[in-house]
């Protein structure tokens, strides 16, 4: 406990960079915003500006979620727009549902597609272009569970 309103008292009056601001949130999220942390948060920064999509994989309670939640917390609230832009994310677990309800499927029925829930979520990120209150620079769509190969090469093809 003294620890971290130690951390706490050296982020009072500071202007907020990226570390700080993320440092900040860890502790919102009551977890220590460690050199390893802060690094992979870094780390994923780096990654998530020069590619479109990514894959991170680790052992369970390996903080794969966290780095992602400070990251956005962080982009967010620093005031250096032009390095570090708003970010919305939406969070969807994979395994929670069925493939037909990611992606979608044909109805034979009543003979319709019914669209599945990633796909309306790349359709309201697509939306956020369009409309200028509501279009943050980056929109993350991140599938939040265990790793299984039919979701995942379906999102491949």
């Amino acid at each position: 406990m003294e620890a971290m309103e130690i951390a706490c008292k050296q982020l009072i009056g500071r202007p907020p960079t990226a570390l700080t601001v993320s440092s900040y949130k860890t502790h919102s999220m009551n977890v220590q915003p460690t050199q390893q942390l802060l690094a992979k948060c870094l780390q994923l920064y780096e990654t998530v500006t020069v590619r479109h999509s990514l894959m991170v994989v680790g052992l369970a309670m390996s903080m794969k979620t966290s780095v992602f939640k400070v990251l956005e917390y962080g982009m967010n609230l620093v005031k250096d727009k032009t390095r570090f832009e708003d970010v919305v994310m939406f969070t969807l677990n994979p395994k929670s549902i069925t493939i037909d309800q990611i992606y979608g499927n044909f109805d034979p029925v009543s003979r319709e597609w019914v669209e599945g829930i990633g796909a309306s979520l790349v359709r309201k990120c697509a939306q956020f272009d369009t409309d200028p209150d509501l279009a943050p620079k980056r929109k993350w769509i991140l599938f939040d569970g265990p790793v299984d190969a039919i979701w995942i090469e379906n999102m491949n093809t």
